[in-house]
């Protein structure tokens, strides 16, 4: 007779082992892998300071994990991609308060993917994706929160979130996909006269310029690249007014547990980077998400 289902929430998600967490469907998403989520917390990136306090929910049988919502109670809006500064705004005019709130999203990521993730072996995929709404609304309301937020779902969760009378919110986001380009020449030949002649144009800038590029995963990338990588990311925040909330030993973990899936491609100079930019593989999918320089290269870019 297998155990009934409970909730639970998890106020870390390190306390969840990697096997159990290996058990669950994550859609090959690098975002939704242990070493990212765990490292965010255990590298200080996210936590109570930084308005991004863990609060996930789990469903289990026994002490079997059987589901899980990664979630956050959060003091503002920041890293969320989802601009909700104007409900905020509303709710401080008519005298309530909106935070905190409570989301489900992946920190610092407008990266589509499930957030009702259940067991690859489950019998009722559905049955646990509802159960989790409950337990996730019922844990709003309990805990004093304004409204939980459920960001850049795949289309999976979405009947269990409608099933439960929640606001849909429909954005844009834009994707690039290869239709089988044979090289890099043939997806210029897709283009016209005009745009053809200006790549061409900065390409040959970049290389009268003396710049090459490398491309080097986690584990080939040294520390003093490493380090390059993560002042690129710096820069780039700060030169948009913006604070770069992940922490450097974020950068060296991922690079060293996400290896092959940690890209980064270097623009150098006599062997010295001047620019990178980082991506995270899952799949066949490439996510870009950091770029940088030290010095500006017409063209580059």
């Amino acid at each position: 007779m297998s155990a009934p289902l409970a909730t639970r929430v998890i106020p870390a998600f390190t306390s969840v082992g990697e096997h159990e967490w290996a058990c669950l469907d994550h859609a090959d998403n690098p975002f939704l892998t242990h070493a990212f989520l765990g490292g965010l917390e255990s590298t200080g990136s996210i936590g109570p300071a930084t308005g991004w306090q863990p609060h996930h929910v789990g469903v289990y049988a026994g002490d079997e994990l059987q589901a899980f919502a990664p979630c956050y109670v959060k003091s503002h809006s920041h890293g969320e991609f989802v601009f909700d500064w104007a409900w905020a705004d509303a709710y401080h005019r008519h005298g309530l308060r909106y935070y905190p709130k409570l989301l489900s999203g992946i920190p610092y990521s407008p990266v589509t993917g499930p957030r009702l993730l259940v067991r690859r072996d489950a019998a009722e995929p559905g049955s646990l994706r509802r159960k989790l709404v409950e337990a996730i609304v019922a844990e709003c309301e309990s805990g004093g929160h304004s409204s939980w937020h459920c960001n850049f779902v795949r289309d999976s969760d979405r009947a269990a979130l409608d099933a439960s009378a929640l606001l849909r919110r429909r954005d844009w986001q834009f994707h690039w996909n290869n239709p089988g380009y044979r090289d890099f020449d043939d997806f210029l030949s897709a283009l016209r006269s005009r745009k053809r002649k200006n790549i061409r144009r900065e390409r040959r800038q970049v290389a009268a310029a003396g710049i090459e590029f490398a491309c080097r995963t986690g584990k080939e990338l040294s520390k003093d690249e490493l380090d390059f990588v993560y002042r690129c990311y710096v820069g780039t925040f700060h030169a948009y007014g913006n604070h770069p909330a992940l922490k450097p030993e974020f950068f060296r973990h991922l690079a060293e547990a996400l290896d092959e899936r940690f890209i980064v491609v270097l623009a150098l100079r006599n062997d010295e980077p001047l620019a990178m930019a980082l991506f995270l593989r899952g799949g066949e999918r490439l996510y870009g998400r950091y770029w940088g320089c030290s010095e500006d290269v017409p063209g580059l870019h």
